[in-house]
C-alpha cells in the first residue's frame, strides 16, 4: 500500500530538512509516492478546467498548489543533495561509512561523489605529500565534450522526444542528472529513460521524417 503524500506532509519534510542538521528518514517509496502524488494533482486540475467557472477557479487554485508542490521538492532535494555532499566530504577525508536515512538512489549519488573526492585526493595531495607534481587527467570530460556527433551505435542507444508535462530534475540510472524540463522541451536522452518517460505519457518519441 502506497504510504500517503499531501501537501503538508512535504512542506513539514522540507521544514525538517532545513532545521535538522541531518537527513530525515523518508519512506523507501518515497519517489514512487511523490510521482503518484503529482500525476494525481495534474489529473485533478485538468478536470478542473473542463468544467463551468465555478470549478475553472478551483483549477486555478489546485494549479497554483501544484506549482508550490514542485518548488518544496525542488528544496527538499537540494537540502538532502547538500547534506549527502557534506556527508561524502567528511566520508572520504575520514573513512567514515554511515549512511544515515539515504534512499537507495541517494546512495548511489553520494558513492559517486566519494568516489571522485578519493580519486582527486589521492592525485593532488597525496602526490604532493610524496613531493611530485599531481597529474591531473581529464579523459572522461574531454571525451563527453567532444561527442558532438554520436556513431551510429550510439545513436542507437538515445531517442529523441519532445515532453508533454513539465518535469523537475532527476537522476538517472547512469548516475547522470537530468533536467529540469518544461513542456515542449526536446531532448536527446538514453533509450531507457526515454522508454519510461513514454511510457509514462510525460514525452513522446520524436522520429526522423525518413523513418
Amino acid at each position: 500500500m502506497a504510504n500517503l503524500i499531501t501537501y503538508e506532509a512535504l512542506y513539514e519534510i522540507l521544514r525538517k530538512e532545513k532545521y535538522e542538521k541531518e537527513l530525515q528518514k523518508l519512506e523507501d517509496s518515497f519517489f514512487n509516492d511523490v510521482v503518484r502524488y503529482l500525476e494525481e494533482k495534474e489529473a485533478l486540475t485538468e478536470s478542473q478546467k473542463s468544467k463551468d467557472s465555478l470549478f475553472s477557479k478551483e483549477g486555478e487554485k489546485t494549479q497554483k498548489q501544484l506549482e508550490n508542490i514542485k518548488k518544496i521538492l525542488i528544496e527538499i532535494y537540494e537540502k538532502r543533495e547538500t547534506k549527502i555532499m557534506q556527508h561524502a566530504l567528511v566520508s572520504s577525508r575520514f573513512n567514515e561509512k554511515n549512511l544515515p536515512n539515504m534512499l537507495k538512489e541517494e546512495i548511489l549519488f553520494y558513492k559517486q561523489i566519494k568516489n571522485v573526492l578519493n580519486k582527486y585526493r589521492k592525485e593532488i595531495l597525496e602526490s604532493l605529500i610524496s613531493k611530485k607534481i599531481p597529474e591531473i587527467k581529464e579523459e572522461s570530460f574531454v571525451e563527453n565534450q567532444n561527442k558532438e556527433k554520436p556513431s551510429q551505435k550510439e545513436e542507437n542507444l538515445i531517442k529523441l522526444i519532445r515532453f508533454l508535462h513539465e518535469i523537475p530534475q532527476f537522476i538517472g540510472d547512469d548516475l547522470i542528472v537530468y533536467g529540469p524540463f518544461e513542456k515542449e522541451d526536446i531532448a536527446s536522452l538514453p533509450t531507457m529513460i526515454a522508454d519510461l518517460l513514454i511510457k509514462k505519457e510525460i514525452a513522446e518519441e520524436i522520429k526522423p521524417e525518413n523513418s
